[in-house]
């Protein structure tokens, strides 16, 4: 576990009674459970904001989608590959770092990394 650290100033003892009132409510196991009624008690924005949980399966995903990367990029050795290019979206470009750190980054002659926001 962490040690934290909080100097939240003036706003101390609001701070203080967020964190108290979100550990009595058990937030963090209810926001990892997917439960919606941490937002609202409405059925029809409760599907909203259900939607817009997926990332808390991310882990969940993301091996079976590494796995079919590194497959790929094992068969692209051969071929010849010279030029990688990472497209990224917003603050997707941090992932930049850790593909660049990946076998396949070294296979290529130049890796160039695309930012929406970056020149």
């Amino acid at each position: 576990m962490f040690d934290q650290k909080l100097f939240p100033g003036s706003i101390d003892e609001a701070v203080k009674k967020e964190i108290h009132s979100l550990i009595q409510i058990q937030a963090i196991r209810r926001l990892w459970a997917g439960d919606t009624t941490l937002w609202t008690n409405d059925t029809r924005e409760a599907a909203d904001f259900r939607a817009k949980l997926g990332w808390l399966e991310l882990t969940e995903k993301l091996g079976p989608c590494m796995e079919r990367a590194v497959q790929r990029a094992a068969s692209l050795e051969g071929d010849g590959l010279e030029d990688i290019v990472f497209v990224a979206i917003g603050q997707s470009n941090l992932a930049a770092e850790t593909v660049i750190r990946q076998p396949i980054a070294k296979l290529g002659k130049k890796f160039l990394l695309l930012d929406s926001i970056g020149p």
